[in-house]
């Protein structure tokens, strides 16, 4: 029984090596960490837009995060909420909008 068991690990191991599959697993795992970056842009983006309140998630956050890191918690979240302009543009021509006005509302800016 032990001897069967140890053929079908050994097997098993000797298939996962010509398959090639650790690389595979390495480049996946590369990959999801690559894409944890613009994963939080967006969530960041889309949470003033949320009904989830500033003093909600300062609570939150200061329950789940390290005492080190509060700080720079509540620095990122009162600046996430506070913005009160979207603007998008180059450094030449800026376009901005207030967030509680209607999707007409642009004004141009330039600097």
């Amino acid at each position: 029984m032990f001897r069967r068991l140890l053929f079908i690990g050994y097997d098993f191991g000797k298939h996962m090596g010509r398959k090639n599959i650790s690389a595979y697993a390495a480049s996946t795992a590369f990959f999801i960490f690559l894409s944890l970056i613009p994963a939080l842009m967006l969530l960041c983006s889309l949470l003033p837009y949320t009904p989830i309140t500033e003093a909600n998630l300062m609570t939150v956050a200061k329950d789940i995060s390290p005492d080190a890191v509060n700080p720079l918690l509540v620095n990122v979240i009162t600046e996430v909420y506070g913005r009160d302009r979207l603007c998008h543009g180059d450094s030449d021509f800026v376009v901005c909008r207030k967030r509680d006005t209607g999707p007409y509302a642009w004004a141009e800016r330039h600097p």
